[in-house]
């Protein structure tokens, strides 16, 4: 969902929520707003630390991202009226820099009838809901877990994973079930990647190059990150870097 003109790139598109509402995002928009002192998108930890520290720069990153998470909370309670809204990782980590201020914009936004009967929270299961995840994740593949031998699915990443794309592509187009349900999945922000490739697949850490492109160390991580984890088909959200060209045209009068 776009909620501004311009801003990080996230899921291909400029201005989206998650690009000011993620850890890829706000870091990011971090590297966009003071380039000179973060080329590269910075750590996510160390930016919140020098937020809480005073630093003037991080603290004005995490006011435009809260103020644009604000507004696009509000334009989901607008539009959807829900009764609830659980905030994840950010929500947890960030209360006091991101979610706090984000919620006086959504306040001030969301129509006061639909903001009146829903409340924002964090998620209850505090740090273990990435383990819960996984862990219903496993039960839900549970045919996946038992195609390997018990050595390999007693760990993750799988020591022999064996994705198969060609038969996710047979079930959407033919809606046929096949041998097992495909393990899917849409994006995970590098902040959650990066553990992953250095403590479990012992690879060294590549960040995205200048301006979020990809390089060739970040491109093999995440194809090991994928293929090692079991998963069947995952979406590339990195745009291709287009040369810009602006042309101007020259104004029209109508006579009267």
């Amino acid at each position: 969902m776009r909620i501004a003109e311009d801003g990080p790139d996230c899921y291909g598109k400029a201005g989206s929520l998650e690009g000011y509402a993620s850890g890829t995002g706000i870091a990011r928009l971090a590297h966009s707003l003071f380039p000179r002192r973060w080329p590269l998108p910075p750590d996510m930890i160390q930016l919140a630390v020098a937020a809480r520290s005073g630093d003037a720069d991080a603290l004005h990153v995490f006011a435009t991202a809260s103020r644009y998470f604000g507004r696009g909370l509000a334009m989901i309670v607008d539009t959807l009226n829900p009764e609830r809204i659980v905030l994840g990782g950010l929500g947890m980590r960030l209360m006091d820099i991101l979610v706090e201020p984000a919620l006086r914009i959504y306040k001030e936004e969301a129509l006061p009838q639909a903001a009146s009967v829903c409340s924002i929270v964090p998620a209850a299961l505090g740090e273990s809901i990435g383990d819960i995840a996984s862990l219903c994740a496993a039960f839900d593949q549970g045919q996946l877990l038992r195609d390997h031998d018990h050595e390999s699915c007693s760990h993750i990443p799988l020591k022999h994973a064996a994705p198969d794309g060609e038969e996710f592509i047979r079930l959407l187009m033919h809606g046929h079930p096949g041998h097992r349900v495909p393990l899917v999945e849409y994006i995970v922000d590098d902040v959650v990647m990066q553990p992953v490739v250095e403590q479990l697949l012992q690879r060294a850490w590549v960040p995205p190059g200048p301006g979020g492109a990809p390089c060739t160390g970040y491109l093999d991580n995440m194809i090991a990150f994928w293929s090692g984890m079991g998963y069947d088909f995952v979406r590339f959200e990195l745009s291709l870097p287009f040369p810009e060209r602006k042309t101007s045209f020259p104004m029209r009068h109508r006579e009267a």
